[in-house]
Formats: C-alpha cells, sequence, structure tokens
C-alpha cells in the first residue's frame, strides 16, 4: 500500500512471474503524469483480497485469482458549479525490455599495450542475464563469435567476456587497434543499443638509440671523453630514471653508470649524456672502449607486458694519445748561421707513428719519409731529421717550415705544425777604414779608426754585430800588437790612438791593420749549428820620414811669463819605441850641459836648463839628435834672458 505524496508514477503487472517472457501480457498504469491525477492511496495485491473492499465501482464478472491494484481518492468538497476530474491511464500489453548495458574493462581507450596477444574484456550487464552465444567482437577487422577465441564468466548480473588472439596477433610496432563489440543480447535476445567500438595502441618495441656523437671506430685522445647518446621512442615515451649504461675497455673495466652518476638525461633533446669523469673512470692509452645501454625502459604499463627495454645497441671507439710533434733544432724565430742547418723534431706518440705519414714542408718544397733529406728515427729515438741537400742549401732569409699530421699505427692524427727560423750566412762589413788604405800618415800621434756593420739581403735574418768579437791587430816593423784592449767604441764605430795603444813606427815603414770580427747568430757552442759568420779585413798605410826641426829659437825660459820657454824637437824615427834617441845639448864651449834621453808628456822638448836643473846662461848653444848612435839632426839654439 502507497499513500501520497509517496506514490510510485506507474505500475506493471503480467499474467506470469517476473521475469516477463517477450510474448507474455502486462497490464501497466501511469499514476501520474499525461494528465493522471495521483491517488491519495494505492494498492496492489490479489484480486481475490480486493473484491471483499467496499469500491465506489465493482467489476461485475465474478471473481478469481490474480493480482489486482485499487486506487482510492478521498473525498473532495465539490462547490456548485465546479467540475472535479479524477482520471488515470491503464492498458495491456507485451513487456518494454531494455537493452543490456556492456563496458570496456581492459584495455580501454587510448591505453598503450606491449603484448602481442594483447585480451580484451568486456562487461555486460542485464537483469534479465546476458546470452553468451550472442557475443560477438571485431579487432582490426577480424570478427570473432564466442566461443571463437572468447571465454565467458559471470558475477552475479555481470556476464565477462575476454578475448584472447594467438600469441603474435599484434606485431606492428605503434599499432592502433580498432575493437568493436558488435553484439551482446540478453536472454530474451534484446541486443545492445549499437556497437562499443574504441581502440588501443600496441607498442612492443623499447627505446632505439639513434645517434651517438663519437662515430664508432673512431679515435680520440682524451681518456675521459665525454659521450652524448641520442635515444628516442616511438610512442609511449623513456624512463629516464632507469637508465643504465655499461662501459667495458679491454684494459679491464666492467662497470654500469647510473643517472645522477655520470649519467645525464636531457628530455627536451631526447639525449643522453656520459660523464666518464663524474663516475669515476679514466681510460687507458691504447684501448678500446664499449658503450652500450643495457637498460631504458618507456612507459608501456606493467600490466600490458611493458615496459620495454631498449633495442639492440653499442658501439666501440679507440683511445690512443695521437703524435704530437715539437720541433727542437733551431728553436722557433731564432737566427742560425748554418746553410746546411739542420731541422730537428721530436714526436711524442703513445704508440708508434706510421713513417710514411711524415710529410714536411721546407720553403715551399714537400719532403717525405724516404727522400734523402728526410732520416727517421735520427738520434736513437722518435726524432725526425731534415738536411737540405747540397746545392739545395739555406741562404739569407727566412726557412718556413710546415709539419703535416702525422698518423700512429691506428690511424689517430696529430696536428699540423707550423714552425719558421731566420738563416744568416753574411758576415760583417767594414767600412771609413782610417787612415785609409795607401794613405801617408804625417802626424807623430794619429788614431786607427773604422766602422763595422752587420748587413744582409734580408733585414729579418740579420743576426747582429758582436762587438766583443772584435779584435784589432796592427802589423809592422815592431811584429804584430794587438791593440783590441784600447778600442773605445761609439755604436759601430771603433777608434784607438797609436800613442795611447803605445805603438811604435818607423819612417817611411808600411803599416798593416788588421780587423777581425764576428755576427751573433743563435750559437749554443753546438755542433748542430754553425759559428757565426767572420770577415778579418785588412788595409795598410804608410808612416812618412820626420824631418829635422825645432819649433821656438831662442828661448826665453822664465818661470814667471811662460813664454817661449822651450823648444821641440822633431827627428827621423821620433815615433820609434825601440830606438834609442837622445839630444844633447853644448855649450860653445863644446861643454855638455844637458842630455835628453825621453820626451815629456809625448814631446822631446828643452827648456833651457841644464842637468842639474839651472837655468844655463843666456847664449848660443848646440843640438845633437842621436837615433840608436847615429846623429840624424843637429844646430843651434839661442838662449837669452
Amino acid at each position: 500500500e502507497f499513500l501520497a505524496p509517496s506514490i510510485p508514477p506507474y505500475y506493471q503487472a503480467g499474467e506470469e512471474d517476473y521475469p516477463w517472457n517477450p510474448t507474455d501480457l502486462v497490464a501497466a498504469g501511469y499514476l501520474t503524469g499525461w494528465d493522471a491525477v495521483c491517488p491519495d492511496r494505492f494498492l496492489a495485491g490479489d484480486w481475490t483480497t480486493y473484491t471483499d473492499v467496499v469500491w465506489d465501482y465493482t467489476a461485475s464478472f465474478d471473481p478469481y485469482g490474480d493480482s489486482a491494484v485499487m486506487l482510492y481518492w478521498y473525498p473532495r468538497t465539490v462547490a456548485p458549479g465546479e467540475t472535479t476530474y479524477v482520471a488515470t491511464y491503464y492498458g495491456l500489453g507485451l513487456p518494454e525490455r531494455t537493452p543490456p548495458d556492456a563496458m570496456v574493462v581492459l584495455p580501454i581507450e587510448y591505453d598503450t599495450v606491449a603484448c602481442d596477444d594483447q585480451w580484451i574484456t568486456i562487461a555486460a550487464y542485464d537483469s534479465s542475464g546476458i546470452d553468451s552465444t550472442s557475443f560477438v567482437i571485431t579487432v582490426n577487422g577480424s570478427t570473432f563469435t564466442y566461443p571463437d577465441h572468447i571465454t565467458f564468466s559471470r558475477s552475479a548480473d555481470t556476464a565477462y567476456f575476454t578475448w584472447q588472439p594467438d600469441p603474435g596477433f599484434f606485431t606492428e610496432d605503434c599499432e592502433t587497434v580498432f575493437v568493436s563489440v558488435d553484439s551482446v543480447a540478453d536472454v530474451w535476445g534484446t541486443n545492445i543499443l549499437s556497437p562499443l567500438q574504441w581502440h588501443f595502441i600496441v607498442d612492443q618495441l623499447g627505446p632505439q638509440v639513434v645517434s651517438y656523437s663519437v662515430d664508432t671506430g673512431a679515435i680520440v685522445s682524451n681518456r675521459q671523453q665525454p659521450i652524448d647518446i641520442g635515444i628516442t621512442d616511438n610512442f609511449s615515451g623513456i624512463y629516464d630514471a632507469s637508465i643504465v649504461v655499461h662501459i667495458s675497455t679491454r684494459s679491464g673495466i666492467d662497470q654500469d653508470i647510473f643517472p645522477g652518476s655520470g649519467l645525464t638525461w636531457d628530455g627536451l633533446s631526447n639525449t643522453l649524456h656520459i660523464d666518464p669523469a663524474s663516475a669515476g673512470i679514466t681510460y687507458q692509452y691504447n684501448d678500446s672502449i664499449h658503450i652500450e645501454v643495457v637498460q631504458c625502459l618507456d612507459l608501456t604499463p606493467v600490466e600490458y607486458c611493458g615496459p620495454n627495454n631498449i633495442q639492440p645497441n653499442g658501439f666501440w671507439f679507440f683511445i690512443t694519445n695521437p703524435p704530437d710533434a715539437e720541433f727542437i733544432v733551431p728553436p722557433e724565430s731564432v737566427i742560425t748561421a748554418c746553410p746546411d742547418q739542420k731541422i730537428l723534431i721530436d714526436v711524442q706518440c703513445s704508440t708508434e707513428i706510421i713513417s710514411d705519414s711524415i710529410r714536411l714542408y721546407v720553403n715551399g718544397n714537400l719532403y717525405r719519409y724516404g727522400d734523402p733529406e728526410i732520416i727517421y728515427p735520427a738520434g736513437g729515438g722518435n726524432i725526425i731529421q731534415f738536411e737540405p741537400s747540397p746545392g739545395n742549401e739555406f741562404g739569407d732569409g727566412p726557412v718556413i717550415v710546415r709539419l703535416l699530421p702525422l698518423y700512429d699505427i691506428y690511424g689517430a692524427p696529430g696536428d699540423t705544425v707550423d714552425w719558421m727560423f731566420y738563416v744568416d750566412v753574411t758576415p760583417p762589413a767594414i767600412s771609413n777604414e782610417n787612415p785609409p788604405a795607401g794613405s801617408e800618415v804625417q802626424d807623430l800621434s794619429f788614431d786607427i779608426s773604422f766602422t763595422l756593420n752587420d748587413t744582409g739581403p734580408d733585414p729579418n735574418a740579420i743576426s747582429g754585430l758582436d762587438t766583443n768579437s772584435v779584435r784589432v791587430v796592427v802589423l809592422n816593423s815592431a811584429g804584430a800588437n794587438d791593440i783590441t784592449a784600447h778600442l773605445n767604441r761609439s755604436g759601430n764605430n771603433f777608434t784607438v790612438n797609436t800613442d795611447n795603444a803605445g805603438l811604435s813606427f818607423i819612417d817611411d815603414e808600411i803599416v798593416t791593420v788588421q780587423v777581425t770580427c764576428a755576427d751573433s747568430p743563435y750559437f749554443p757552442n753546438d755542433s748542430l749549428y754553425c759559428p757565426p759568420n767572420q770577415i778579418t779585413h785588412e788595409w795598410s798605410f804608410k808612416i812618412a820620414a820626420t824631418p829635422c826641426s825645432r819649433s821656438v829659437n831662442p828661448i826665453t825660459p822664465d818661470p814667471q811669463d811662460t813664454y817661449n820657454d822651450e823648444t821641440e824637437f822633431t827627428f827621423p824615427n821620433i815615433r820609434s819605441a825601440t830606438m834609442e834617441k837622445k839630444i844633447f845639448i853644448y855649450d860653445r864651449t863644446d861643454h855638455l850641459v844637458r842630455t835628453i834621453d825621453e820626451p815629456t808628456d809625448g814631446k822631446w822638448i828643452w827648456n833651457g836648463r841644464d842637468d842639474n836643473g839651472n837655468v844655463v846662461p843666456q847664449g848660443i848653444y848646440i843640438y845633437i839628435i842621436s837615433v840608436d848612435g847615429e846623429v840624424v839632426c843637429n844646430g843651434t839654439i839661442s838662449v837669452m834672458r
């Protein structure tokens, strides 16, 4: 029994027990809606029970044992002129069927699976039950009807259908699987309203290595060579925390490295950075290194046979110390004096160099291993030696050298090395000789001077004068006199005074000056280098004969006025330092008053005094000059007061 306002909107009654067969007759009534007036009281029960109730309207046929409903509207007051309507709807017909509900259990829309035999499970619900034989499913165009590859199970009012293909049914990576449940009906044959359709993705391949920053088989010299590996995944993406890289070497390294300890993943560029230094790995020279990404999972769920691991990969490279060439002879930019200057190149290599890779340009000419100018190895080590052949010696100027890359036995190239030095084969030159060659020197005391300059056709290849190498020797009747110690230098001009040098000359002799000097190239007293360029230059002049002469006559010795107090004598061979020279002063009585046997301040003078230092009386005096006992000059001189 139901009382307003809790009256159901409709009711049904069948001629058979529920659930009704589609052919069973069903009575139905609507208590609300469609202008029906909702009763105040609604009863559903047995017909025989309700026939004993006093009704305002009672059926005229005999009672029978069936279900019945009773509608009751409470009495209402109807005013004059008003009308009250009471209406309900009632009818007979076949039962209305609700189609089953079907839904996807797994895999759901857009799921990614890795199984090549991925199963599909569908749940179907209907209160009357599901007819298992009605289940039809189409997968990627292939249609299956229960029980073809389909299992069925039930839980309460829900039926479960699982489609399980043969292994290998899904073979294409990133294949989109289109599924349609075409039919699933209840036990009365009522089918779903429309096919249940969706799709999912099959991802059976793991990530793939697409690039290496170092080519397979490459030769590198960095013993902690960083590596970048490009990795992509076609669909589900990369689980970067899963990455493991294995590094193995011939020398015995066998190590896994992980993110945060030598590995860094850049998701923007899909690049895996490998830093052996951060992992504590240092390779050995002459070792092969193998690197493999042994684990890199995609994001396919575990419940769908995932995740997929990375596809097979790996590469190797070789660590070697490539040839390193250094020019050691001569040093760069030096000036050497050797026209056949040897060039020595020191080669450092962790293995050996290929001899045929030796290619050396010298002043534009190419020389190779096997040419007579190239010797390798030289000096008992990894030395490349170059020496120009006869007729091809260097002249003044630069020597430009280029060594092309050397290769070791593994093919690792070194660097191109450029070098330059200079050759100076021109000695210094002398000029401005004085006294000039062939001249006759009248002066009793004179200077010998000259100018030295280092010259050459290339200003950059002039090593410069070595002033310490200048040596001057004077050759005359007195022998060879080295006067180098008495040289005075002003720039490149050299001067020596003959008196200061203690030189001795005789009249009419030929004097030869010999100047020796050298330039200043690089010369560390090593047999690999040539000594400086040296010049020895000579020129000669003549010493003129010295006549007899005296300067002042008469003389007036007076210490007070210092005027005409003395007279100076010149005489033959006065310049000689080896001959005995004397001046004898006699008075008119032939009395020797003074003997002068040495010059005073370089001059032969008589000051009017006797050997005791007393001023002689005025008068006429006779002088006699002898050289080596031979009288060469004589005359008179007056002394006045």
